[in-house]
């Protein structure tokens, strides 16, 4: 306790931080494999935003090592990990649609 109160953050801010330091550590986790970032992907919803990272990357390019360019990058792995989770779940409805077409053909066949 004595050192929350030398230091002058309270408990509240503490978890502030750990909370926030958490879900960007997952999210940089999730996001260190990465398909190759281009504008001209079919990806409508984040084009706008790799355009924006390309163009911090291009202005700071050593300032970039120190973290300059992280809010983008982070709102970049952000929606491209949505549109992976989307595009998970419109594969999935297919599969278990064609699942089963298969099983009512199967079982019209016998």
């Amino acid at each position: 306790m004595s050192l929350l109160r030398s230091k002058a953050i309270n408990k509240k801010q503490i978890l502030f931080i750990t909370i926030a330091w958490s879900d960007m550590s997952d999210l940089l986790k999730r996001s260190t494999m990465r398909i190759d970032i281009n504008s001209n992907l079919d990806i409508p919803n984040c084009n706008q935003m790799i355009n924006d990272l390309k163009k911090c990357h291009e202005e700071n390019k050593f300032m970039k090592f120190f973290g300059v360019c992280n809010t983008f990058s982070l709102a970049v792995a952000k929606c491209l990990q949505e549109e992976h989770i989307a595009r998970s779940a419109a594969n999935r409805a297919k599969s278990r649609q064609r699942q089963e077409d298969l099983k009512r053909k199967a079982s019209q066949a016998f």
